[in-house]
């Protein structure tokens, strides 16, 4: 199951309030409301979020609140355009406002691949609310399953002017038979009346807009929006909204969608009129002075803590602050006090959508770094949690880890220099050396078939097919030249089930930044980010340090022309590899270097195109091209390669010869 993720509606323009709502302070620190939602949310065990804002207050968001929950969340926006799917003669050149919740929500279709909560930015659930749904979410068995959580009439009204209110109805089951819009709610001498003067039940149950839903839904909201568009915008393109209870009601009605209703005693909070908002933040800081929530929400105490506390090495937290590089771990500093002094820590969280055999592949760590500290060779160094664990299992069942920091290091960017390069690849090289003679048989494949280009071609091959989120259009010249290698993919493959090349320990994702050098002598220290060590050939080792590293420009570069084969990089690691490898190296190796590079280049870009295509599901993205971008990058890495394939073998050539590097 796809852990589910938390969607903010966050474009209304909050017309009866008189500003810009969501980002009205009311925390103690300056904290927005929505800021003890998502602290709820992470709480409970969620960590992906995805804003649905104007597109004029993305930048905005990302300097505020998206910095504030970086550490915290893989974080993703989505803009809501009165434009957006739109298409029929109607003039909506004069409307101000957004179309409406169930819109928003079809404006991030192609972002949402998984179980997800809709949430409002201005309203608070409490901690209960998201406790309740993502347990729900994280045990659905149908495509048609869905939730919501319903809140007692009487604490969801307003002191200061008429609230509107989705009153529910429910089966002996607690399924959802119908919202229906009630208007004009007021409490009057503690009667709560409806805009007709009808005497309201205060326990009856309502909606405040926070779902479960499955991207199932999104087919129902597609028909319905069509049916909104010849209907109600036609009539009244200015004002008519596309809301989502409406949508879900519709579902109701033809049976294609099963909504639980979930109840709490939890308090909502809401700021419908401006005189809400200081109700609010003397409700939300008063649930700061009495423990409830940190003075300062987004610190250690947020939710390292418990985590951190399962360490025995760690005494006191002083500070955790994110490491952004990476695209698929959540990794932190951690600065701490130990028993005899200060000390710094890494800590990561494990990605177990990407890494699904967590066990397995720490297994694998811990196998590979004793056995390399045992020879004396320096390496990372696993901290064991009180339990004599390499890893503890948080009550959300996230995966953590914690490595000693290693000081006075530093980290090789894409742009590093020819020395770094070499040191680089030489620390590579002395990982393979090193592990010349551990069992490789004993590792655990964690992920399988990581390196058998055949079948990463079968998957491209699959998600061109299928084409999930209409995205094959706009990767067409990367879709033809992917497939136009087919015939050369499994000569690697091939020559590994021959035994003609030997299984080593690989580490199958050498790039330089995966290295750490001394910040004083330049030195490799050791090699990181161990996840992918498995059984494979040097040849994607080597490859993929020369992909990472040959043309000194990001991965994602956009600008294609800066993609170049730089001969003075390509030596310089060649050369430092070599050399780590102290003459281990086959004369079936040595003769295949080169194309190792091309394909690992290949396979990237393919890597890339894939997940492009099949929704970002793997990578992490910053905008929604950012995958298309990357493979556009290493393919025309790859065809580089085979145009100057001549020029390169003699480089190659040239390093064996010096480095006297074959067996």
């Amino acid at each position: 199951m796809t852990a589910p993720m938390i969607v903010v509606l966050a474009a209304g323009l909050g017309s009866r309030y008189g500003g810009i709502k969501q980002m009205a302070p009311v925390g103690a620190r300056g904290e927005w409301l929505l800021d003890f939602s998502l602290y709820d949310a992470w709480q409970a065990g969620f960590r992906k979020v995805l804003f649905i804002i104007r597109p004029e207050l993305q930048s905005s968001f990302e300097e505020t609140i998206g910095a504030r929950l970086a550490p915290y969340f893989d974080v993703t926006y989505v803009g809501q355009t009165i434009e957006h799917d739109t298409l029929m003669p109607i003039d909506l050149s004069k409307r101000n406002k957004p179309l409406g919740t169930a819109h928003a929500l079809l404006c991030a279709k192609y972002e949402i691949s998984g179980p997800f909560v809709v949430i409002n930015a201005d309203d608070y659930y409490g901690p209960e609310a998201y406790e309740l749904l993502y347990q729900k979410l994280m045990h659905l068995s149908e495509a048609s399953e869905a939730a919501m959580v319903a809140f007692s009439l009487k604490d969801t009204l307003s002191k200061y002017g008429t609230v509107a209110r989705g009153l529910c109805k429910t089966n002996e089951e607690n399924r959802l038979i119908s919202v229906s819009e009630r208007n004009g709610l007021v409490r009057c001498n503690d009667v709560i009346m409806d805009e007709f003067g009808t005497e309201m039940i205060p326990d009856a149950r309502v909606s405040m807009n926070i779902w479960g839903l499955q991207p199932s839904c999104f087919e129902l909201i597609e028909k319905e929006f069509e049916n909104f568009k010849k209907t109600l915008l036609k009539s009244n393109p200015l004002l008519a909204e596309f809301y989502l209870p409406t949508c879900l009601n519709a579902g109701l009605v033809d049976k294609t969608i099963n909504i639980e209703v979930l109840s709490t005693t939890g308090q909502w909070l809401g700021m419908t009129y401006l005189e809400d908002h200081e109700s609010a933040a003397q409700r939300l800081r008063k649930l700061q002075r009495e423990g409830i929530y940190p003075q300062e929400l987004w610190q250690v105490n947020t939710g390292f803590e418990p985590i951190l506390d399962a360490y025995s090495a760690i005494k006191q937290v002083e500070s955790v602050e994110p490491i952004t590089r990476g695209h698929i771990n959540s990794t932190y500093k951690v600065q701490a006090k130990t028993a005899l002094d200060e000390a710094n820590f890494v800590l990561q969280k494990i990605n177990t959508q990407v890494f699904t055999n967590p066990v397995g592949l720490m297994t694998n760590i811990e196998s590979v770094t004793k056995y390399m500290a045992d020879l004396g060779v320096r390496t990372l160094e696993l901290m064991e949690t009180s339990c004599d664990s390499a890893y503890f299992i948080d009550k959300a069942g996230q995966y953590w880890r914690l490595y000693k920091y290693v000081e006075n290091s530093v980290v090789p960017s894409e742009q590093a220099d020819l020395e770094e390069l070499f040191a680089a690849g030489e620390a590579f090289g002395h990982f393979q050396y090193a592990l010349r003679d551990f069992p490789v048989h004993t590792l655990d494949v964690v992920i399988p078939n990581f390196h058998h280009t055949p079948k990463r071609f079968l998957q491209l091959s699959q998600a061109i097919t299928e084409n999930p989120f209409g995205r094959a259009q706009w990767a067409y010249e990367e879709i033809a030249f992917a497939t136009s290698l087919e015939p050369e993919l499994d000569r690697i493959i091939k020559q590994l089930d021959a035994g003609t090349i030997p299984l080593r320990v690989t580490h199958n994702d050498t790039k330089v930044n995966n290295v750490l050098l001394s910040a004083n002598s330049g030195k490799g220290l050791c090699v990181i980010d161990l996840d992918t060590v498995m059984p494979g050939s040097l040849l994607y080792d080597y490859g993929d340090g020369i992909r990472s590293s040959v043309t000194g420009v990001a991965e994602d570069e956009e600008n294609l022309d800066l993609i170049q084969v730089d001969f003075h990089r390509f030596e310089a690691f060649t050369a430092g590899f070599l050399n780590g490898l102290e003459g281990m190296l086959t004369p079936v190796e040595a003769e295949q270097l080169l194309w190792g590079a091309i394909l690992m280049s290949y396979e990237c870009g393919m890597r890339f195109l894939t997940d492009y295509l099949m929704g970002d599901v793997y990578f992490k993205v910053k905008k929604t091209e950012h995958n298309l971008l990357r493979a556009k990058a290493q393919l025309k890495l790859a065809k580089e390669l085979m145009t100057y394939q001549e020029e390169l073998e003699q480089i190659i050539n040239r390093c064996l010869i010096r480095g006297g590097a074959i067996k």
